[in-house]
């Protein structure tokens, strides 16, 4: 099993020791009594399940450098044992309480290919109890149970929290609030699904292919998709390039190019080309392992066949691939971006001003989507995937600088090859942007009808995509002293 938590401080977990002594007991000393919402989205696949909760307790121990000292106090009346002082200062004087957004993706593998004669069970049993998995941990890892009654262990987990909320709860916002929007709301989704939603013995597979394709239409929408324009290329930046390609016998903006990366559990193989008019499907082994292949385009998509779970449509760089956002979103559609940092839109203009624009069009001049994961159930969808974004000009992220320089340029789009030498993998004027940082974000879906979207859920692990930006929030907080 792989356990890989949000943030830039630890590599992922491998085999339940680290996990247990890694995740698990810094989580119990620092939240000892949790209370976890009821997971109110839960959708799952014969090998994979996503999961959405909050977390209510009381913050009494520090967790991956974060303090449970408040900067100062928030609290100056309600059922906290703060007093103030003679001073007029406000003591702390008990744990803070805090609200912390947690959520899961789970690949999973069988452990015998024999199926169990004669038994039933729901998809409740694969997952965790409400108080973070306590001293079953390991028969649960060991002998969980799918739907289809085969004995399951959990391969790869992405698990992320909003640990940015952490911060602002303890009054350590080093972020400027760049939206209008309210924040610490994570409400359930609108639904009659069945809490958690959906309820998998009313869930129709035609739903389900509608969902799928909805989600497709989403990731290749101008919300999650923006190509570099020509004009942003600096001299120096080409002539570093065309050097490059001239060393390596190759003209990337002219032929296709293979960038392969692989891991001991995980291996995306992303395949792009210049000149192609073909879709770009991702498809699950059932293994938890991914990839990205070419394959001939489509339009259809088959509630039955869950490995194709993203269709990428691509045919040139002018046609416009944005449905209207009308076509994306009911009226009455809220988007919770992170709890603290973002906050809560309630039409879609505040998406496609609050959201949108602030938190992608303006910051960033390319970007698009690597999934690791996509769930989809009924009318419920879970994403886990990383933002591939770039700079080409002096801008701002959430209200920090990101300055472009040839150097960070040259040491960002720089990939070592098997043979060991060192290759620019891509132009900013190629037909797939460059990637120069890479944001991991989970979005969940409450989908009304496989139609559109009523409800979204979008976590970002500022941590993470910060400290690849040169800023380490949980250092500048321990500063305010």
């Amino acid at each position: 099993m792989v356990y890989d938590f949000v943030g830039p401080y630890d590599r992922p977990f491998r085999g339940i020791r680290e996990w247990w002594f890694g995740e698990h007991l810094p989580w119990d000393r620092a939240f000892p009594k949790a209370v976890f919402s009821t997971s109110f989205i839960c959708a799952a696949t014969a090998d994979s399940l996503t999961l959405v909760a909050y977390v209510k307790s009381r913050f009494v121990a520090p967790i991956k450098g974060i303090s449970n000292v408040p900067y100062i106090s928030r609290h100056k009346e309600g059922n906290h044992t703060n007093r103030e002082s003679d001073e007029g200062e406000i003591e702390i004087r008990g744990p803070v309480e805090i609200m912390i957004v947690d959520l899961d993706f789970y690949q999973l593998s069988p452990a015998s290919a024999s199926a169990t004669a004669g038994t039933t069970s729901s998809k409740t049993s694969v997952l965790p109890s409400a108080n973070k998995m306590s001293a079953e941990t390991s028969s649960f890892l060991s002998n969980s149970e799918n739907a289809l009654g085969f004995k399951m262990r959990i391969n790869y987990n992405w698990c992320m929290a909003d640990l940015y909320g952490l911060l602002v709860q303890m009054n350590r916002r080093i972020l400027p609030k760049v939206t209008k929007l309210r924040e610490g709301l994570w409400y359930p989704p609108r639904t009659m699904s069945g809490i958690p939603a959906p309820n998998s013995r009313f869930v129709l597979p035609e739903t389900t292919g509608k969902s799928q394709a909805l989600v497709s239409k989403l990731l290749n929408s101008q919300f999650f998709r923006k190509k570099a324009s020509s004009s942003s290329t600096s001299p120096s930046r080409s002539t570093f390039l065309n050097e490059q390609n001239d060393i390596n016998g190759s003209n990337h903006q002219k032929v296709g190019f293979h960038l392969h990366r692989s891991q001991k559990y995980t291996q995306r193989m992303w395949s792009t080309a210049s000149n192609t008019s073909e879709d770009v499907d991702v498809t699950s082994t059932g293994t938890g392992r991914h990839r990205v292949i070419a394959s001939p385009s489509t339009t259809e998509v088959d509630p039955n066949d869950r490995t194709t779970i993203l269709r990428r449509g691509r045919k040139n760089d002018d046609e416009d691939l944005v449905d209207k956002w009308e076509n994306l979103f009911t009226e009455d559609v809220l988007f919770y971006g992170n709890p603290f940092g973002i906050g809560r839109a309630e039409s879609v203009e505040e998406i496609r001003g609050e959201i949108f624009e602030k938190i992608l069009d303006r910051a960033f001049d390319s970007y698009f989507v690597e999934p690791d994961i996509v769930v989809c159930e009924g009318e419920f969808c879970g994403i886990h995937a990383h933002l591939c974004a770039s700079v080409w000009r002096k801008s701002s992220w959430l209200g920090v600088a990101l300055d472009y320089d040839d150097q960070n340029y040259t040491r960002n789009h720089m990939s070592r090859t098997t043979t060991g030498r060192r290759k620019a993998v891509e132009s900013p004027t190629s037909s797939t942007p460059s990637c120069m940082y890479r944001i991991r974000f989970a979005l969940h879906l409450n989908i009304e009808k496989g139609e559109k979207i009523k409800d979204a859920y979008w976590l970002i692990d500022l941590l993470g995509a910060f400290k690849q930006m040169g800023r380490d929030l949980v250092a500048d907080a321990k500063k305010l002293v």
